[in-house]
């Protein structure tokens, strides 16, 4: 019998954010919590960004995620955090709606490709560009249908509900049919992801709850507000970095009798 085809397929594109007031440490690491607040300036996707594809079939057997073209472990802590909350706020959101059904696509598995255009992990934010697209934002879908095609298959990829080129859309939200509550679930990929969902210089509020919702983005200025302001960046190595900001963050919690001085008052001061 000949495979249906995907309930869903949506592509996105999502910037790099370059620290201007850097958040290092975390007070909660599975809610991704900061210990302090943070800004950032939102680089211009022509040259820095990631590219995302997310398509859902009754035909998928189970969640799979590729890399720039390299199939990764989808059962990851962080991207299982971000399929289980997209999921969640479906479920909540049709619970909200009497006698609204929930969609086909939420007991359907997800089959999601991601290309960066930079070296990823190797300094340049390609966590927060990556899970901030698997996210949310974006362009139209049809410039990445040849790499999916590539990355999954012919037999697993054929394009059925699409969108047209140049809408603005979203990738697991879209698919899911969410489109707002997207900061949080943002952060629980990448802390600083959050801050990729919008342009201009962006503010990531540390935060008071302990359950996190109080954690989220917002744009502080707009893409407009400095046209002048140009990012120099020198790539002196693409290779992975050996320590990874997860492992660095932790340390520094752990045993630095400044840092503590500085979430509490360096950085206030200075937001």
């Amino acid at each position: 019998m000949a495979s249906e085809k995907p309930l869903a397929a949506v592509t996105c594109t999502a910037p790099v954010n370059i620290a201007v007031i850097k958040y290092w440490g975390k007070r909660d690491e599975e809610l991704v919590l900061p210990i302090n607040s943070s800004l950032s300036v939102t680089l211009h996707q022509d040259q820095l960004k990631t590219t995302t594809t997310a398509v859902i079939s009754k035909d998928f057997t189970e969640d799979r995620i590729w890399l720039n073209g390299r199939e990764e472990d989808v059962g990851q802590p962080r991207l299982q955090a971000c399929l289980r909350e997209i999921r969640c706020l479906v479920r909540k959101r049709r619970n909200s709606r009497d006698g609204d059904p929930l969609p086909s696509s939420l007991s359907c598995k997800v089959h999601v490709a991601s290309v960066n255009n930079f070296p990823t992990a190797a300094g340049l934010a390609s966590s927060a560009a990556g899970y901030a697209c698997l996210v949310a934002a974006g362009v139209g879908l049809s410039p990445v249908i040849p790499v999916l095609k590539r990355l999954m298959g012919e037999k697993h990829f054929r394009p059925g509900v699409q969108d047209q080129p140049g809408q603005h859309t979203y990738t697991l939200a879209r698919v899911y049919g969410v489109e707002s509550d997207l900061s949080e679930v943002a952060r629980r990929g990448s802390g600083s992801a959050c801050r990729s969902l919008y342009g201009g210089f962006v503010e990531w509020q540390m935060g008071e709850q302990a359950d996190g919702k109080d954690s989220i983005a917002r744009q502080v200025a707009p893409e407009s507000h400095w046209p002048e302001l140009r990012v120099l960046i020198l790539v002196v190595s693409a290779e992975k970095k050996l320590t990874g900001s997860t492992v660095g963050m932790r340390a520094s919690v752990e045993t630095s009798p400044l840092l503590r001085f500085r979430a509490e008052s360096v950085v206030p001061a200075r937001m």
